[in-house]
């Protein structure tokens, strides 16, 4: 039993050792004399008791192991989902901005065009209210008629061109109402990222109880009191679940912001 405990430890060691960023992350690992002090303990144990020490320094590294997987998975979610954030709210800003780009040089392209007769009109306009003062009715009304031929093409035009933006005012308002519509999943996302950084927090408060749970677990190797070592060793098994939990639930929540980003990229391309 205590051969096969001994295999089952150093496969467990063995695995962790080849998972990429596992040995720089561990809080859980042993100085030289500390590894020293605690194979003179284990070796000096009841055999019951050794082999519940190994087994529980064997879940905690597997249990410590995954939580740094839980993490690397986590911080490369969430430097996805920022740069997919940035892409969904340059879609969200460009959303139809081509047609209203269109639109909006149509109107312009009328306005340029008929300028040169908004100006005509209006200088016959105002000839006619400077020879209107010279009380000549044959110039006056030659200079009506040429203006009521004019004013008839010039509210053509002037129609053109409020057609124009009417169609462009439209063409903004539903781009504007989709952009809204878009951004609704958004608004989820501070939320989201206070309640990780909460985790975060919770993650991190139970480490440094951990580190002080560790310098008791190797003291008691030390002294070679195994059955304080085992107790230490409870009790930061409930520690690494506790900093497991809290890393698997910033890892639900940045899938959740992730979601929210694909709802507003996908609304924003419909």
């Amino acid at each position: 039993m205590r051969w096969g405990c001994k295999l089952a430890l150093a496969a467990v060691l063995t695995w962790l050792a080849m998972v990429p960023g596992i040995s720089e992350a561990a809080s859980f690992t042993f100085t030289a004399a500390a590894k020293t002090a605690y194979d003179k303990m284990n070796a000096a144990a009841e055999p019951t008791l050794r082999t519940k020490i190994q087994s529980q320094y064997a879940e905690l590294s597997v249990l410590e192991a995954k939580g740094d997987q839980t993490e690397s998975a986590t911080t490369a979610l969430h430097d996805r989902n920022e740069l997919q954030l940035k892409t969904a709210k340059l879609r969200i800003k460009e959303i139809d901005a081509a047609d209203i780009a269109k639109l909006d040089a149509q109107v312009k392209a009328a306005q340029t065009k008929y300028k040169p007769l908004f100006d005509s009109y209006t200088a016959l306009n105002k000839r006619m209210e400077a020879v209107r003062k010279l009380k000549n009715k044959d110039l006056n009304a030659m200079l009506k008629l040429q203006a009521d031929i004019l004013k008839v093409t010039v509210q053509l035009a002037r129609d053109d061109i409020r057609a124009k933006q009417d169609k462009l005012k439209l063409a903004k308002t539903a781009a504007a109402a989709k952009a809204k519509r878009a951004k609704e999943p958004l608004e989820a996302i501070d939320a989201l990222k206070t309640r990780i950084q909460a985790e975060k927090r919770a993650a991190s408060a139970a480490k440094q109880a951990g580190k002080a749970l560790w310098s008791s677990f190797n003291a008691s190797a030390k002294k070679n009191a195994a059955r304080d070592a085992s107790g230490d060793l409870a009790n930061l098994l409930k520690l690494a679940g506790q900093i497991n939990t809290a890393k698997q639930n910033q890892l639900s929540l940045e899938q959740k912001i992730s979601d929210s980003i694909a709802r507003a990229s996908a609304l924003a391309a419909a």
